[in-house]
């Protein structure tokens, strides 16, 4: 019986994710996102660079706490995950942000990496300003009932909510980890924006595994922890002044589900 409810209502999701029009969505932390574009020897969403900026003369970084203040407007379905039923999501979303500098700070520093990481501001020396902009964890419609170590499974009915409600914006699937950051590099004396950039990433599958169920967000942990690593490949290769692509690491590399009551 489980396994119907559950293919039921993956199929209402699918067919309404399907008629949802969406828009691009518009930056909320970089202030003057009509300049970003796509560059493919980056391996992010959109980018900018300062024509000026000549990164390979610093060799240090130093990375801001993480904010979480600004974010994207959801849709219904993008904020039916977990998190939002038991009334977390504020709490995990900063979690989140210190799991990310956390993961950036132990990627740079384990290496190799061109720049070293320092906590104050100098010569040949940037600054790191992420945010996370927004976020739709792994396990929609879903609540665990850890208190009495059971799993409540909560179906919508999709078919009661209008679909004008999500085509305002942009709409991810939710029956995926998602995750929407942008950023910006300073010069750490001056402040000047050397670089801006806004990207994306969704899994590729669903883990599920309630009797092993820790975080709402790992999956989304994955992704974070992969976009470390880009990071110090970019870092590495400098391919704005190389010419040479950096190499992409997809996050999320998997096209498995798992789905264990």
């Amino acid at each position: 019986m489980k396994k119907i409810i559950l293919g039921i209502g993956a199929a209402a999701l699918a067919i309404v994710l399907a008629s949802c029009s969406s828009e691009p969505e518009k930056t909320v932390f970089v202030e003057n996102d009509k300049k970003l574009e796509h560059d493919d020897r980056v391996p992010v969403k959109r980018f900018w660079k300062d024509p000026s900026a000549v990164l390979s003369n610093y060799d240090k970084i130093i990375i801001s706490d993480v904010r979480t203040d600004l974010q994207l407007e959801k849709s219904w379905m993008e904020h039916s995950g977990a998190s939002a039923v038991i009334g977390s999501e504020d709490k995990d979303l900063k979690e989140l942000a210190a799991y990310m500098k956390n993961s950036f700070t132990k990627t740079i520093e384990k290496g190799p990496c061109r720049m070293k990481l320092v906590k104050d501001k100098g010569p040949n020396t940037v600054t790191l300003e992420l945010a996370i902009v927004k976020v739709v964890a792994d396990k929609p419609i879903i609540a665990a009932g850890t208190s009495v170590g059971l799993a409540v499974f909560k179906p919508i009915s999709l078919c009661l909510i209008p679909v004008r409600s999500v085509v305002s914006h942009e709409t991810h699937s939710p029956m995926n980890a998602y995750i929407a950051i942008e950023g910006k590099i300073l010069d750490s004396q001056t402040g000047k924006e050397l670089v801006l950039f806004a990207t994306d990433a969704q899994s590729q599958g669903t883990l599920l595994d309630l009797n092993k169920y820790t975080s709402l967000y790992g999956n989304v942990r994955d992704i974070i922890d992969k976009w470390g690593a880009q990071l110090v490949e970019v870092i590495n290769t400098k391919p704005l002044e190389t010419g040479n692509k950096a190499k992409e690491i997809v996050p999320g590399q998997h096209n498995y589900s798992i789905i264990n009551f």
